[in-house]
């Protein structure tokens, strides 16, 4: 518990000085455009930023998983693709949505 909770402390110190070089630097970046606002009802504080960092770090984790389950598991169901894709490669790039 004491090591998560250090880890997530270094997280949150990461990104609270991840967005305000980036509130320097906001033409370069997404975030840096978001925490440079300063339009009244549409402005970002540092923890806002903080919080948006760790979303978007984290935010395509659970879809990639999904994906690369879902492919390993049709690739189970269906051995005759699986043998198709291993004797021609060049089948890949379509069979990946490339």
């Amino acid at each position: 518990m004491r090591r998560g909770w250090g880890s997530a402390q270094l997280l949150m110190a990461w990104s609270r000085d991840l967005a305000a070089d980036m509130a320097r630097l906001s033409h370069n970046s997404l975030l840096g455009g978001l925490m440079a606002q300063d339009n009244p009802g549409f402005s970002f504080t540092e923890v806002e930023g903080c919080v948006q960092v760790v979303l978007l770090m984290f935010a395509g984790l659970e879809p990639s998983r999904h994906l690369i389950g879902s492919a390993e598991l049709g690739l189970h169901r269906f051995p005759e693709q699986r043998g198709l894709l291993a004797k021609q490669p060049r089948l890949w790039p379509d069979k990946a949505g490339c």
